[in-house]
């Protein structure tokens, strides 16, 4: 593995970051995070591809993430440093189990809050308190639209798929819908990788169960150390 890693390109912003849930919050600023490059590396993330039937019929892309907890905060912060600053940036995933080679971001695909779709923002700033874990967030009055949550979208490196070999053979995710949708995975991310978090899951699934990302989205479920279905094992191609 060559060129810069993740953890030593967020290195030492985690340390300014609250941990519990209490009345302090931080501020993100543009400045608060280092430029993105053009490639990063990361050995700690794994994310596999399976997908879900719902009632016989109605099949749907599912994602299994496992990282520790800190490789999660430090994928956070490279979500909120897309939103925060004009950047593209590979994420190349280098971990032999992971069938995902990739995740690209782009600040240009991010698209406006769901009440002005079109439009784009020069976001100023993020301010981030921490929060509680639950398996299925935001189940409770989640979003006042589905455009407000995450979407993930699993694809090829030239992102067109035509063939069956193509889908079959799709190992990048791209992401992560608006601004609402991505700051909430931000935070959602962030959260879960606190050292206080005792929960080891979080499923977001579709419109057909208990729903945490948006339309047309692959559902996500991501995994700690310590749970049931660590550790990931490589799948034969």
């Amino acid at each position: 593995m060559t060129g810069l890693t993740l953890d030593v390109w967020t290195a030492g912003i985690l340390d300014k970051i609250p941990d519990v849930p209490d009345d302090r919050g931080f501020t993100f600023t543009p400045e608060t995070l280092p430029d993105l490059p053009v490639t990063l590396s990361c050995a700690n993330l794994v994310i596999q591809k399976n997908d879900r039937t719902y009632n016989a019929n109605w099949r749907v892309d599912q994602l299994s993430w496992y990282a520790p907890k800190e490789t999660y905060s430090h994928f956070a912060l490279l979500l909120l440093a897309a939103a925060l600053k004009p950047s593209k940036c590979e994420l190349r995933l280098v971990n032999e189990a992971s069938e995902l080679t990739s995740v690209f971001l782009d600040s240009d695909n991010i698209r406006g809050f769901p009440d002005l779709f079109f439009a784009k923002f020069a976001l100023q700033s993020f301010e981030y308190w921490p929060g509680k874990v639950t398996k299925h967030p935001w189940i409770d009055g989640y979003a006042s639209s589905v455009d407000s949550l995450p979407w993930f979208c699993l694809t090829n490196r030239d992102d067109c798929v035509v063939t069956e070999d193509q889908w079959q053979s799709r190992d990048v995710l791209l992401g992560f819908g608006t601004y609402a949708g991505h700051l909430r995975l931000v935070e959602l991310l962030l959260d879960f990788g606190q050292p206080s978090n005792d929960k080891l899951e979080i499923e977001l699934e579709g419109e057909g169960g208990f729903r945490g990302v948006s339309v047309q989205s692959a559902e996500s479920t991501f995994y700690l150390p310590g749970h049931l279905a660590w550790p990931p094992v490589a799948r034969r191609a």
